[in-house]
């Protein structure tokens, strides 16, 4: 089982005390089963199955209300900031109201704009909920 310290080895940090996972890519499914079937898609295209990482919606709420809990005085200002200049805290809401729908999350690195498109032409016909690319200075929304 992969653990989230390990599988987001590459930039991901902190911006603005929200989790900021530089150059992956999250995308949001209606189901677990959904999310599966997108893991499966790209395997089926040359991705390897562990760099692929699926949280159901119970296990993204618990690891947000853990983060939260743990979050210094000075992570909760800027998160409220972030929130106030329409950044990564009004996504987070939206992925916890899916996530307590029976969501699930389904992350991989990509390192490129390229292979964010790449990967959303692969996926987009299990229709996605969302889909973001973290890049070093935006969020790219595909969905």
């Amino acid at each position: 089982m992969t653990t989230l310290s390990s599988f987001f080895k590459h930039d991901a940090e902190q911006n603005f005390g929200v989790f900021y996972p530089t150059n992956y890519l999250v995308a949001t499914f209606a189901s677990h089963d959904l999310a599966l079937q997108a893991k499966e898609e790209l395997e089926a295209n040359g991705i390897p199955g562990n760099d692929v990482l699926i949280l159901r919606g119970e296990e993204f709420v618990a690891l947000e209300e853990r983060a939260h809990e743990d979050a210094s005085l000075w992570s909760r200002i800027t998160s409220h900031i972030s929130k106030i200049v329409g950044t990564e805290e009004l996504h987070l809401e939206n992925d916890l109201k899916n996530a307590r729908a029976g969501a699930a999350f389904l992350a991989l690195h990509c390192p490129t704009q390229e292979e964010g498109q790449r990967i959303y032409k692969l996926l987009k016909h299990l229709a996605p909920l969302s889909m973001r690319r973290y890049s070093p200075y935006t969020i790219d929304r595909m969905v």
